[in-house]
């Protein structure tokens, strides 16, 4: 019984290395053409905030959902020729080349909540109202 079971664990990775090259097939699957204010200069993609930044030629960063919607637009200036990714998940680094410098920016986002409708305490028109969200079960 020990006999065979040695030749079993020999023969195991005699077929790993007999095996030829794994080959794979590549496929599109979704593809999406977002038609742009002025020309694309450089491109930054965060997944980890589900959003692509376009650097154009007027020196606007164009932020664009991973629907392809536009979220909104940012002035750099021209200076700015490329960005890149930054270390935390809502920020990037611009690449100055007239000053030789590179600049970290933190992006926050600004979101619309439309609570009409909504159970509300105070004042319907209050100049700053708080959300809070919670389970009613």
């Amino acid at each position: 019984m020990r006999l065979k079971s040695f030749s079993l664990l020999l023969f195991v990775p005699m077929l790993l290395f007999q095996a030829g090259p794994a080959s794979a097939e590549v496929e599109i699957t979704g593809k999406k053409t977002l038609i742009l204010e002025g020309t694309p200069v450089d491109a930054a993609a965060v997944p980890s905030a589900k959003r692509l930044f376009v650097l154009n030629d007027r020196g606007e960063i164009l932020v664009y959902s991973e629907e392809g919607e536009m979220q909104g637009k940012l002035s750099v200036g021209k200076s700015v020729r490329g960005i890149r990714m930054g270390p935390a998940r809502n920020s990037l680094v611009l690449l100055k080349d007239k000053e030789n410098a590179v600049e970290l920016i933190n992006l926050e986002f600004i979101l619309e909540i439309n609570t009409t409708g909504s159970p509300y305490k105070g004042p319907i028109d209050a100049p700053v109202p708080i959300i809070v969200f919670s389970d009613f079960q």
